[in-house]
């Protein structure tokens, strides 16, 4: 539930800001690896430990100002999990701001940059030392987040635009440090529409994590814990009349770490239709 308002608009000057209120309900089916089976820890069945109620606050508030514009976004969000056996709660809350700014030099050519600041605070679930343990009497895990995000937007051809970007996210892990890492983030889209009824995009994301204390499985033996993963997506869009548009979507992602158990790989398919009253 929320509310979209026009706070002005004259033609080179136009404020707008959306505000919504949410609660959610998420159902997460935890399988264990080895077997294919839903996961139990000592005779305990442990696969809910991922569902949870939530409920939140978010705003977005933009600003364009001729070739300029900039804006926010801000998120609240409370997450209860379900109670689970020999699971620590892993209830939380989330806190999100995004400050960005973009120009655009042509009509084919415009940069953007975007600052991010948010916040992850878990109520029972504990932190790690700098060895890997984990003890009752260690302090709730408490994560803080820092990262720049930079882009370009260019209209290569009258029916295809291109986008890069690049970002670096710091995570300060609050008690000892275990968790920290680096995150670089790059990414590429292609956007197409070589006729009226067709949108083609494609685009792909590699993030590579630098984790400055962590091992695999936890475990000083084990050596560093290392962590990359790429996703790669196709989409093709079709209006077949103007109420009617069909939707095909392709998604590829890949994950590749030290630690096995961070290790997948997934395809996804997606067919969709919109229809227009």
């Amino acid at each position: 539930m929320g509310a979209n308002m026009l706070l002005g608009d004259t033609g080179t000057r136009r404020r707008f800001l959306e505000t919504q209120l949410y609660a959610v309900k998420h159902y997460h089916r935890n399988y264990d690896p080895d077997n294919g089976v839903d996961r139990t820890l000592n005779d305990e069945e442990i696969w809910k430990q991922y569902n949870y109620t939530g409920a939140g606050l978010q705003a977005d508030f933009q600003h364009e100002l001729g070739k300029w514009q900039w804006g926010f976004n801000t998120l609240l969000e409370h997450r209860a999990y379900d109670a689970v056996p020999v699971i620590a709660s892993y209830d939380q809350d989330l806190y999100l701001f995004k400050l960005r700014a973009g120009y655009a030099f042509t009509e084919r050519t415009s940069v953007r940059v975007a600052l991010h600041s948010y916040r992850r605070e878990a109520v029972e679930r504990q932190s790690r030392d700098l060895d890997g343990s984990l003890l009752s009497t260690y302090p709730p895990l408490d994560y803080s987040y820092q990262g720049v995000e930079l882009g370009v937007t260019q209209r290569v051809l009258r029916w295809m635009s291109l986008d890069v970007s690049y970002m670096r996210l710091d995570r300060t892990d609050g008690f000892q440090g275990y968790m920290d890492y680096t995150q670089d983030i790059l990414g590429a889209r292609v956007v197409m529409r070589p006729g009226k009824r067709w949108t083609i995009s494609a685009g792909v994301t590699q993030r590579s994590y630098d984790y400055a204390n962590a091992f695999a499985f936890n475990d000083p033996n084990s050596g560093p814990k290392t962590l990359d993963d790429t996703i790669a997506d196709f989409g093709v869009n079709f209006d077949v009349m103007k109420s009617l548009s069909i939707s095909v979507d392709l998604a590829s992602t890949d994950v590749t770490s030290s630690d096995p158990r961070a290790a997948y790989t997934r395809q996804r398919s997606l067919i969709g239709a919109v229809w227009r009253f």
